[in-house]
């Protein structure tokens, strides 16, 4: 019988299911690696602390109508996962969808669901407005909300998106509610609106919005001081908030 290796039980690991979840989902997409360097997608360090693991990853839809990046950041006591489907060349079509957790110890001090049009007076976002609202109120009732919201994420998330905290007790909420946003932007818009998007570079609005995000990047703090600054630029800007 296989044991777990003592890296991974000095590791916080309350959301093991992220990843696998989201490409169980979306597989169907044919999602197709990036070239990111190896040292960018496993990183392991020992520190006076205790052990520090990075993973991250990227892809590609094999149509080129969408990319997908994804980073994990662990420690005994931290897990932070941050994960983001994003249109290329077609915003008008397809919406982002996105999803980022920090739990330390037994609490979620973040947690961040929204499926968005970027460009908010698309008719995208009417059509979102749709389907999404009954599910954001709903998680709303079941985690309630947060009331200190960054201002720069203010203006460019959905009405219905999940902003809030909790604890660690609430992972099976929080991964229910998780599937229910995703499995509804999936069937009605990843693959219902897949025939009006095209392939393709990434759309100037697709970029402005990469580098909102990555100007404006809270996990940049966490990342820098467990790997160092020079690292974390490198990554953030060429392989997370980089073009697809």
């Amino acid at each position: 019988m296989n044991q777990p290796s003592s890296t991974a039980k000095s590791l916080a690991d309350v959301c093991p299911w992220t990843l696998p979840d989201t490409m169980q989902i979306t597989g169907h997409l044919g999602w197709e690696q990036d070239a990111r360097p190896d040292k960018f997608r496993r990183h392991l360090l020992e520190t006076e602390n205790g052990k520090v693991a990075f993973h991250s990853d990227g892809w590609v839809s094999a149509d080129r109508k969408q990319s997908m990046r994804y980073c994990r950041l662990q420690t005994r006591k931290v897990d932070a996962v941050a994960l983001t489907i994003y249109p290329t060349a077609s915003p008008h079509a397809l919406p982002v969808f996105l999803a980022e957790w920090v739990v330390v110890a037994d609490v979620f001090h973040l947690i961040l669901i929204d499926v968005a049009a970027i460009g908010q007076r698309s008719g995208l976002h009417g059509r979102l407005s749709q389907d999404f609202p009954t599910i954001g109120g709903h998680a709303g009732q079941l985690l309630g909300s947060s009331a200190d919201e960054p201002d720069w994420f203010k203006s460019i998330r959905s009405p219905w998106a999940l902003h809030t905290s909790s604890t660690a007790a609430q992972a099976p909420t929080i991964r229910a509610i998780f599937l229910q946003y995703l499995t509804l932007a999936d069937s009605e818009f990843f693959l219902n609106s897949r025939p009006a998007a095209n392939a393709g570079r990434d759309h100037d609005l697709v970029s402005w919005y990469k580098d909102f995000n990555l100007t404006n990047s809270p996990g940049r703090k966490w990342i820098s001081r467990l790997v160092g600054p020079e690292f974390t630029e490198e990554f953030l800007s060429k392989w997370h908030f980089g073009p697809a």
